[in-house]
């Protein structure tokens, strides 16, 4: 059974490679095909969501960093904090392009299993992405 520690490295280098590297083959590899992901608002189904959601933050934005604000882990559960940045240069979800760099902040509970996560759950604040991408 994988440590707190082992379940934390997972989930850093699981940021790194969706975020900094954009491999979303090694974020596939990293959940379980069955895992349950829960996002409020959005009508999340799974992993191909997760990797959907991704690709389509790519599109939309150039020059994105990742930084782990917090990584706190117990027991089979990871809580990482963070903050993303970018500059928006194609639609988002019906935006279009404000060419304006914009962060976003959010935490994101996994639960692992086996060292695979299995469900995660993720807040992030739109409202403060909705204003930035408004000019406010």
């Amino acid at each position: 059974m994988p440590s707190s520690d082992d379940n934390k490295k997972i989930i850093a280098d699981l940021v790194d490679a969706q975020w900094n590297r954009r491999d979303l083959d090694f974020v596939r590899a990293t959940y379980a095909p069955d895992a349950s992901i829960f996002v409020p608002g959005y009508d999340t189904g799974g992993i191909d969501d997760v990797i959907d959601d991704a690709q389509h933050y790519f599109d939309a934005f150039t020059d994105v960093t990742m930084s782990v604000d917090d990584l706190i882990a117990e027991g089979d559960r990871v809580v990482l904090r963070w903050t993303t940045a970018g500059r928006h240069v194609g639609d988002y979800y019906g935006t279009p392009a404000t060419d304006r760099v914009i962060a976003m902040q959010g935490v994101d509970v996994f639960r692992l299993d086996g060292g695979l996560i299995v469900e995660a759950w993720s807040l992030w604040d739109a409202a403060s992405v909705d204003k930035q991408l408004a000019g406010e």
